[in-house]
């Protein structure tokens, strides 16, 4: 019945015999033809050596013994062949001669559903601290008229760290018609995020983000696609923020010479 549960098992199922150096197969799964290749039956009385690849072979190797020498259980997770497997391993004594038995669970599927809800979960979070930044950007924009453009501007690259994954490492400033407006943190470092600002589909300025220190590993860009896609949307707003304070200034200037002219009109 023991040699039946482990032939017909769901899961991959072994019993391993161990030595100083070597762990051999004992019994195994009929599905380890679908892991490594290999039938059951081919698999009993091989060491890991002759089943896996040296690397991976030894890694096991060193496992097995180490399980039953310390006589404590081990769990571990696995790549092997492009999939995800996690594996468990307990040891068995039977007089004088210790075993190892075990079980390896395929998790692939598991490991993907967890990263793309993990990455939906940024994308969420990230989204969040975008439409709040725009709404910063609204308040700031109310009674605009009152404010000059480099108090709207300075308004604007204050609340720019909040919006991006690492708010305490993060400075931006504006170049814009030869002015600077920055955060009081700002410094140029390594870590660069840079977008024009068009006015009339011309350059007038650039704005730029940093952050000021070594960021948290984050296995791929310093900057998530997000928050590239947040400083283009941002880049947009100022442009016509820009604009827009540009016909104000014109029109107010109009208005003056208008009030200010000695005829009658």
């Amino acid at each position: 019945l023991f040699s039946l549960f482990i032939k017909h098992s769901p899961i991959f199922a072994f019993l391993k015999e161990i030595s100083n150096k070597q762990s051999r197969v004992l019994y195994a799964s009929d599905n380890y033809s679908d892991l490594i290749g290999i039938s059951a039956p081919q698999m009993l009385g091989k060491t890991m050596g002759e089943l896996f690849p040296v690397e991976f072979a030894e890694k096991i190797t060193a496992e097995d013994i180490d399980v039953v020498t310390k006589d404590k259980p081990l769990k571990i997770e696995e790549t092997l062949n492009g999939r995800d497997y996690i594996t468990f391993k307990y040891p068995i004594v039977q007089g004088d001669q210790k075993y190892l038995a075990g079980y390896t669970i395929d998790i692939t599927d598991r490991k993907r559903t967890e990263e793309m809800l993990k990455h939906q979960t940024i994308e969420l979070h990230e989204r969040n601290k975008e439409l709040n930044c725009f709404f910063q950007i609204s308040e700031i924009m109310k009674n605009s008229e009152e404010k000059s453009l480099n108090q709207i501007l300075f308004a604007i690259v204050s609340i720019i760290p909040s919006s991006f994954q690492f708010p305490d490492l993060t400075c931006a400033r504006f170049v814009s018609d030869g002015k600077t407006i920055s955060t009081d943190n700002f410094m140029e470092t390594a870590y660069k995020l840079s977008s024009d600002i068009l006015v009339n589909s011309k350059k007038t300025g650039v704005l730029e983000i940093y952050y000021t220190g070594e960021i948290p590993e984050t296995g791929g860009e310093p900057f998530l696609r997000t928050e590239k896609n947040l400083s283009a949307a941002l880049v947009e707003r100022i442009g016509k923020i820009i604009e827009r304070k540009k016909i104000e200034e014109a029109l107010l200037q109009a208005q003056n010479i208008v009030e200010n002219i000695k005829i009658g009109l």
